[in-house]
């Protein structure tokens, strides 16, 4: 890991060696202390390295640890979290304009949806974004995608995709004024 650290040295010693070899040899004595310098330097770095690999191990061992805290035991299923009830057959996006942001939907008045009446768009049983019904016939309805609901995850709906309405669209007050 830190064996650039002594890549300098170790080049003098070579530089060194090479410079002996075409010259007269050195006095063993100056050779003999180079390479116990860089043994030293090396068995330095060495010591280094292994007490920075047992701290390591010791948070790889934590952080399992941790991880087993979290998950539950092995054949023990999660505790379910409340899922949205799937949507009637039936409430499935037919086609979705992406130009001028609607959809079809494969419901209508003869599921009681009504113009108003809003929907959350489901993608694998997870919320994606929501419609508002502009238009119904008797099978088919028209929705606006709310924007707004999409946010920043980047799904925009697709045909396929599934519609939970939310319940009965408000009511419209009527003016009584004469």
């Amino acid at each position: 890991m830190r064996l650039y650290r002594w890549i300098p040295l170790i080049l003098i010693a070579l530089q060194s060696w090479s410079a002996w070899s075409d010259s007269p040899a050195p006095p063993p004595e100056i050779r003999l202390q180079e390479l116990e310098l860089v043994i030293r330097s090396l068995r330095a770095e060495n010591r280094r390295l292994q007490e920075r690999n047992e701290l390591l191990a010791n948070e790889l061992i934590q952080l399992r640890r941790r991880m087993e805290e979290t998950q539950p035991p092995r054949g023990e299923a999660r505790p379910a979290e409340a899922e949205p009830e799937p949507p009637p057959p039936g409430n499935e996006i037919l086609y979705v304009n992406p130009n001028w942001h609607y959809v079809l939907v494969g419901a209508g008045t003869a599921q009681n949806l009504q113009a108003g009446q809003e929907g959350r768009i489901l993608r694998e049983n997870a919320e994606i974004g929501r419609v508002r019904i502009t238009a119904t016939k008797d099978r088919q309805s028209v929705a606006d995608i709310l924007l707004d609901s999409l946010g920043d995850r980047g799904q925009y709906p697709r045909a396929g995709d599934r519609i939970l309405f939310l319940s009965p669209a408000p009511e419209t007050l009527e003016d009584d004024s004469p």
